[in-house]
């Protein structure tokens, strides 16, 4: 039988991630916006002033875990930290807010280092303060085979269909682009939004992380935004894909 394939959009870790910076930014990064040009100051001009890259950094899992480990590695690149204040809070944040780690769309993304998703990250040493340290990314190279995940089961678009309840219902459980879209609305409307956007294109190089994604079969194949995947199932550069990008 031949294979059929529709392109479809799945969301990665956004709604988490910014739910967290949004509420990092609320107590920390809002008193300081008007004297502090937030995440502003990069080595465009500077570049020898980068630091080396961090190891390969994936989107999802226990946010805990990425927190610690992206502080482990910025901190032996000299980067500014961030105040413990904010780690501490961040960490009890998501101790107290664990449940998404059980959100339909989180967790399913995959552990393994696949779909052109895997960043590494380096800072602008140029900056003393960690509100206007600017961040650099880029992809991991090696990654480039799209990931497989199962498509969405009845009660995970049930979920779904109570978390955003005028999205449009996934007719072949990869296709979640209405749910983005619902998310994506709801995230620019906060206060939060104009600052912390800046880290999410530095550090994630998208407004909201997402994945696009193909039926075939009984699967899901998967690359991270900008990326589709072709018919070999390598994940090929999108220059269409645009509407989550940062200018």
């Amino acid at each position: 039988m031949a294979k059929t394939s529709k392109v479809c959009r799945l969301d990665a870790s956004a709604s988490v991630v910014v739910m967290l910076l949004f509420a990092t930014a609320a107590v920390f990064l809002l008193p300081t916006a008007s004297s502090v040009a937030l995440f502003g100051m990069t080595c465009e001009k500077t570049p020898q002033l980068y630091s080396e890259w961090t190891d390969c950094l994936l989107p999802g899992g226990n946010l805990i875990d990425l927190i610690k480990s992206f502080y482990t590695d910025v901190q032996k690149l000299e980067c500014q930290m961030p105040p413990k204040k904010m780690l501490r809070y961040a960490t009890a944040f998501l101790k107290s807010n664990a449940e998404y780690l059980e959100h339909p769309l989180y967790k399913r993304i995959p552990s393994q280092r696949c779909g052109s998703c895997p960043r590494r990250l380096r800072c602008c040493k140029r900056s003393s303060s960690f509100l206007a340290q600017a961040y650099d990314s880029e992809l991991c190279p090696g990654f480039d085979s799209a990931c497989f995940i199962d498509p969405l089961n009845p009660d995970d678009l049930r979920r779904l269909g109570e978390i955003y309840p005028n999205a449009t219902t996934s007719a072949d459980g990869c296709d979640v682009s209405s749910y983005v879209q619902a998310e994506f609305q709801i995230l620019k409307k906060g206060a939060a939004f104009q600052y912390v956007e800046p880290l999410l294109c530095q550090v994630v190089g998208t407004k909201l992380p997402a994945v696009n994604c193909v039926r075939r079969d009984d699967q899901c194949l998967c690359c991270c935004s900008g990326f589709r995947p072709n018919a070999d199932g390598k994940c090929v550069a999108d220059p269409t894909d645009t509407q989550y990008g940062c200018h």
